[in-house]
C-alpha cells in the first residue's frame, strides 16, 4: 500500500473537520503532517512557501450570486491577500489565509451556500457545465438540474471521498461542449432522440479523459445513449466502479483512463449494465458542433429582451474590489447572477437590452473587456510560483508580459489564438488543449537552475478535442518571446500571423 492509500485508510478525510478547529488555535508545526494533508478534503491547501493556506471554493456549473461574490471578496480582503482567482474548473480560489482564520472562512462560506469540501486530492472536483446554461436559444436543454442533484448526492458523502485518484465530471446540454467533456473522466454531452412519438432528452457518454504529469488522453465515446433521468444514477455507478476497481497501487496509473485501458469499453459497459437499474442503450451520433465557444462578447438570450455579456478576466486573477464590482454590476444590471467559465472569465447574464449602452460605459470594463485582443482572449494561466509550491516558473504576470510583447511585435489576423501556461507538469492550465501550451520546468545554466518551459502545439478543446504535441523542450523563459514569434510566424504551424513592419 502506497503512502497516500495508507493515509486514506487510516482516517476518513472528511473526519478532519473537528481537528481543524483544534489546530486553528495552534501553530502549523503542531499539526501532524497527515492531518495537514487531510485538510485538502475541506479545500484548505497549505503553502509552505507562503506559510499560509490557499482555499479552493466549489462553484457547481460556475453559477454564483452577487451576494456570494461579495462575501468571497470580503474574505479575500479581510483574511487573504486581497485577490480572487477563477480556476479552469469554474471555481474560485483565495490565498494567504492564516491557520487561525480557517474556521471563520469555512463558516462564512457555508452560511452563503458555498462549499470547499472535496475540491482537492482523490475527490470529485467541481462539476462543469456550459456557463450560459439556460440562456441560449440553441442549447439542446439545460443540464443544470443534473449537476444540482449530483452535488446533493456526493458532497459530504464518504461513499465518494476515497477514490483512487481525482475525478472530473462535465455535464452539459450545450452543443459546443463548453464544459470540456473530452478531457473529463466522465463527459455527458447532449443528444435528443425521437422515440415512441416524442422527443427525449439525453446524453452521449464519454469516459476517461485526463490531463496530467504522466499522461494526456481525450475521453472515449462509450457508444451509448443515456436518458437524462438516468444520468445521476449512471454517474454514481461509474464512480462506484472506479472506487471499487481503480488501480490504487501506482498513482501514476490510477485515473479512470487507466481502468478503461485495462478493461476496455466492452467490459466497462458490461460492468455498468450489471449495476444499473436499466440497461444502457447503444445509439447514435452526438449533436455537438465542430466549434467551441468562449462566450466572450455580447449575446442575446432566449429570454426576450435580455442579453448576457462575457468579460475577459486576464489569467483569471482579480483584486477583491474588482470582484465586488462585478457583483454590483450583476445586481444593478442583471438578476444578481454571475457565471464563471473554464477559460477563467466571467459572464453577467440577464441584462436588459435597453440598459446595455449604460453597462458598456462602466469603468470596470476597461479592465475586463468584452472585446479583448485575440491573445488576451485566449490566455489561460495557473497560479504559478506566485502561490503554488509545485510550480517551477512564474505564470500569471509572465503570461501578461508575454502577450504584451507578442502584440507589440506581431500582426495577428486570426479570430482565435489560445496560449495556456502551467507552472509545472500538472496541467492545471490544461496546456495540452491550447494552440500553444507552455509547461513550466527549469534548466541548469552555469550551475544555477533558471526558469524554462516545454512548448506544446496544436491542442484543441470542444467537440474535436485533440491533445497537443510537444515541439520544443527546455526553452528559457528569457528566450520565450523570440521562440514563440518564430513558431507563430512559421506557416507550418500557423497562418494569419506576421511580424509588424518597423521603420
Amino acid at each position: 500500500m502506497n503512502r497516500m492509500e495508507k493515509l486514506k485508510s487510516e482516517k476518513e478525510g472528511l473526519a478532519v473537520l473537528s481537528d481543524i478547529y483544534v489546530y486553528a488555535k495552534r501553530t502549523i508545526a503542531e499539526i501532524p503532517d497527515d492531518d495537514l494533508f487531510r485538510m485538502r478534503w475541506y479545500g484548505f491547501f497549505y503553502r509552505k512557501s507562503q506559510s499560509s493556506f490557499m482555499v479552493r471554493i466549489r462553484v457547481p456549473s460556475g453559477k454564483l450570486t452577487s451576494k456570494q461574490a461579495e462575501q468571497v471578496a470580503y474574505l479575500a480582503e479581510r483574511y487573504g491577500d486581497g485577490t480572487v482567482a477563477i480556476t479552469t474548473r469554474m471555481g474560485l480560489q483565495i490565498r494567504k489565509i492564516s491557520l487561525e482564520h480557517i474556521p471563520t472562512v469555512w463558516e462564512t462560506l457555508q452560511e452563503i451556500g458555498l462549499d470547499t469540501r472535496q475540491t482537492g486530492f482523490d475527490n470529485i472536483r467541481n462539476y462543469m457545465n456550459c456557463p450560459v446554461a439556460g440562456l441560449q436559444e440553441n442549447e439542446a436543454f439545460d443540464a443544470s438540474d443534473v449537476i444540482t442533484e449530483l452535488t446533493r448526492k456526493t458532497l459530504g458523502n464518504p461513499a465518494y471521498t476515497n477514490l483512487p485518484r481525482k475525478f472530473n465530471i462535465s455535464v452539459t446540454g450545450c452543443h459546443e461542449d463548453c464544459g470540456h467533456s473530452r478531457i473529463s473522466d466522465i463527459g455527458l454531452i447532449p443528444q435528443v432522440i425521437y422515440a415512441e412519438n416524442e422527443f427525449k432528452e439525453g446524453f452521449r457518454v464519454r469516459l476517461g479523459g485526463a490531463l496530467g504529469r504522466f499522461y494526456a488522453a481525450a475521453a472515449e465515446d462509450l457508444g451509448v445513449w443515456l436518458p437524462k433521468e438516468q444520468a445521476v444514477e449512471f454517474v454514481l455507478t461509474v464512480l462506484e466502479l472506479f472506487r471499487d476497481h481503480g488501480k490504487r497501487t501506482n498513482r501514476k496509473m490510477a485515473r479512470l483512463h487507466h481502468l478503461k485501458e485495462e478493461l476496455g469499453l466492452d467490459q466497462i459497459r458490461e460492468e455498468l449494465n450489471l449495476r444499473l437499474s436499466l440497461p444502457l442503450i447503444k445509439m447514435g451520433v452526438p449533436l455537438s458542433k465542430a466549434n467551441h465557444h468562449d462566450h466572450i462578447g455580447i449575446y442575446r438570450q432566449k429570454q426576450k429582451g435580455f442579453v448576457y455579456v462575457g468579460l475577459t478576466v486576464p489569467t483569471g486573477k482579480m483584486m477583491a474590489h474588482q470582484f465586488r464590482e462585478l457583483a454590483r454590476l450583476a445586481t444593478h444590471y442583471g438578476k444578481e447572477d454571475l457565471r464563471l467559465t473554464a477559460q477563467q472569465n466571467v459572464i453577467i447574464p440577464h441584462i436588459l437590452e435597453q440598459s446595455l449602452e449604460s453597462f458598456k460605459k462602466e469603468n470596470l470594463l476597461k479592465d475586463f473587456s468584452y472585446q479583448p485582443s485575440v491573445l488576451l482572449r485566449g490566455l489561460v494561466a495557473c497560479t504559478g510560483k506566485e502561490g503554488c509550491d509545485l510550480a517551477l516558473v512564474t505564470t500569471k504576470s509572465a503570461a501578461l508580459n508575454l502577450v504584451n510583447e507578442l502584440e507589440n511585435q506581431l500582426k495577428i489576423n486570426r479570430n482565435e489564438l489560445r496560449i495556456h501556461w502551467s507552472g509545472c507538469a500538472n496541467s492545471c492550465a490544461i496546456i495540452q488543449t491550447g494552440d500553444i501550451g507552455l509547461h513550466g520546468t527549469d534548466l541548469e545554466v552555469n550551475g544555477k537552475y533558471v526558469e524554462a518551459v516545454n512548448i506544446y502545439y496544436g491542442g484543441e478543446i470542444g467537440p474535436n478535442a485533440k491533445i497537443g504535441t510537444l515541439i520544443r523542450e527546455k526553452v528559457l523563459v528569457s528566450d520565450l518571446t523570440d521562440t514563440l514569434i518564430e513558431i507563430l510566424t512559421d506557416k507550418k504551424y500557423f497562418t494569419g500571423i506576421e511580424l509588424r513592419k518597423t521603420f
